[in-house]
């Protein structure tokens, strides 16, 4: 039998973010328009055409158009709106 691996880790892996995302952060995205986000420690920049998230290892950074957020709760985030770009930034060490 062939030993599987985990959906989940080839797309992290695929995405070279393995070592970012902490082992609670999970995100489900449907399509460009809705994304799912577990793991929210605080919001760190709101606006239209960019919302941060910090996570428990690193930055979410969503880019688009008329973002907003459909719910905070309890570190759960919903974002809404014309997503074009997802990507994770390693968090600057604190001084």
């Amino acid at each position: 039998m062939k030993n599987r691996e985990k959906l989940s880790a080839r797309l992290a892996r695929a995405l070279d973010i393995e070592e970012l995302t902490g082992v609670s952060d999970s995100l489900e995205m449907m399509g460009t328009k809705r994304l799912f986000l577990r793991g929210c420690r605080h919001i760190l920049r709101y606006g239209k055409d960019e919302i941060r998230l910090s996570l428990s290892e690193c930055v979410a950074v969503i880019s688009g158009e008329g973002l907003y957020l459909s719910f905070y709760s309890g570190g759960a985030v919903g974002i809404e709106g014309d997503i074009s770009e997802l990507r994770f930034e390693k968090k600057e060490a604190r001084k």
